[in-house]
């Protein structure tokens, strides 16, 4: 999401799956939809069958600098198309061409990264000053993820919040105010 945002959404930005959210004070937010939290769901599963591994075994996943290098140096795709994903299906198949777990995993995160920093400058605008990235949710806990997107995009910096649901925080922190705003507005009529 990208609440600096000026630049009115255009047709390019609407066929990639970008919306333009508005605030109570009717400032846009413009937003990049992809469903890569399920296709991560839906390839973990895949992987820890194909591998025989439990179910959250890519949480104890330690960083490996080395296969993250490899891994940037080959610069292939081989889960994720470089349009916008509606399979949210794991191709097992593909599954095949790797031989350890921390190896496919590595290749998913890379192309999930990938995916999130195209979205990332799909809806910047031109004259951005983009410095700092915030990641919430599930996947702000992965390391491989967060290192990926370091790596990738090095212009920025990527944040972690240490807050805990952060979006239910926003959003009952703008319905205070809005509901401070009404009581205000009704105590006046």
């Amino acid at each position: 999401m990208n609440p600096f945002s000026k630049e009115t959404l255009t047709q390019h930005q609407l066929k990639n799956n970008c919306l333009c959210l508005m605030t109570p004070e009717k400032q846009q937010i413009k937003s990049s939809m992809q469903f890569l939290g399920r296709i991560h769901e839906n390839y973990v599963k895949a992987l820890n069958a194909h591998f025989n591994e439990d179910k959250h075994n890519y949480l104890a996943l330690n960083l490996n600098n080395k296969l993250i290098s490899t891994i940037l140096s080959n610069q292939n795709s081989v889960f994720l198309s470089d349009r916008i994903d509606t399979d949210f299906e794991a191709n097992t198949d593909l599954l095949n061409n790797f031989v350890s777990y921390d190896t496919a995993y590595y290749q998913l995160i890379y192309e999930i990264s990938n995916k999130v920093i195209t979205a990332i400058n799909l809806i910047l605008d031109d004259n951005n000053a983009l410095r700092d990235i915030y990641i919430s949710g599930g996947f702000n806990r992965n390391e491989i993820f967060i290192k990926f997107l370091s790596v990738i995009k090095p212009s920025v910096t990527v944040r972690v919040p240490d807050v805990k649901n952060e979006t239910a925080l926003g959003a009952a922190l703008l319905m205070k105010d809005y509901l401070k705003q009404a009581q205000f507005l009704t105590t006046l009529l």
